[in-house]
């Protein structure tokens, strides 16, 4: 979640409590510069996602109108600190 309140991203998955897996993909996220992958939904909406390992662990919590709004999306997630 953004400072205001607003979902940045979710998870495709749920995670079983004290998976190993979500540690790993948090400091995967927080840990390493990447990009996200962007791509068009069905309904013609921008979306992001962000891989590690062949699995995606990160999504764009919304589809977007434009691709510029869904990189800077993607980019405000990626810069954000886990705490």
């Amino acid at each position: 979640m953004a400072g205001d309140g607003n979902v940045l991203a979710k998870s495709p998955r749920a995670y079983p409590k004290e998976d190993s897996r979500l540690t790993d993909d948090i400091h995967f996220i927080a840990g390493q510069s990447h990009d996200a992958e962007l791509y068009k939904d069905v309904r013609g909406e921008w979306r992001w996602r962000l891989k590690y390992d062949r699995r995606i662990v990160a999504v764009s919590s919304e589809g977007y109108k434009n691709r510029i709004d869904c990189k800077t999306a993607s980019d405000l997630f990626l810069d954000a600190k886990p705490v």
